[in-house]
């Protein structure tokens, strides 16, 4: 395992608890199941934590660090 993909994994893991403490939606009020960018599926913590997420934690920090770079 690269280093890029242990601190991937620990950002994960760090989100993960982050978004568990919240209270889940009703899965009937969840927008998007699947990333807009990749398609890939967006975990039900996330969907739940976040209300109208459209990008998979990956594509969310992809846009970020290029935001970030611009």
């Amino acid at each position: 395992m690269t280093e890029d993909e242990r601190t991937a994994q620990a950002i994960q893991f760090h989100t993960d608890l982050a978004l568990r403490q919240h209270q889940p939606l009703p899965t009937h009020q969840l927008s998007n199941q699947f990333c807009d960018e990749c398609g890939n599926e967006i975990p039900l913590a996330r969907q739940q934590a976040l209300r109208g997420v459209k990008l998979c934690i990956e594509c969310k920090q992809a846009e970020e660090k290029r935001e970030r770079t611009q």
